[in-house]
Parts: structure tokens; sequence; C-alpha cells
């Protein structure tokens, strides 16, 4: 210190320190959330014509699946049982 004023590694080294606990103190802040995410979301879709279509189409195209696969599993030779089982 010179004249009681810091000189220029000391001053840079306080701004640093205080950069430091301003960055601490905004990540401290960022770190609560006020609500969790899916909270944001829900409803977003609520009496949306174009989403009903999707549901209803995506509904449809598992169902197909299922019968498909229901199809292909009656058509299938049963399994030969091995011994001890």
């Amino acid at each position: 210190m010179k004249n009681g004023k810091p000189i220029g590694w000391e001053a840079r080294l306080e701004r640093l320190e205080a950069d430091v606990k301003e960055i601490k103190a905004l990540l401290e802040a960022q770190q609560e959330p006020k609500e969790p995410w899916w909270k944001s979301v829900v409803g977003a879709f609520a009496n949306d014509p174009v989403f009903d279509e999707i549901s209803r189409l995506g509904a449809e195209i598992r169902e197909k699946e299922r019968e498909k696969a229901r199809r292909a599993g009656r058509k299938r030779k049963p399994r030969a049982q091995t011994k001890g089982a």
C-alpha cells in the first residue's frame, strides 16, 4: 500500500473478490426454483383442436400396433418346453 491506497495487484484482487461474491449470489438465487419446471407446461395444449387430433391419431396408431402384435402372437407356434421347466 502506498499512502493508504492499494497498489495495482491489490486493487485488482479486491475487484476480483467482489466479482466472485456477486457471481456466487447470482448462482445461489438460480438454484432455488420458485416452482417445478413442469408446472409452467401443464395445460399448454388445453382446448387445442390440433393437439386433440394428434392425440387421437397417436392412439389410433398404438391400437393398430397392438392388433398387429396380437395377430402375430396367434400365428406363432408354441415353444417346445425344455426338460426340467
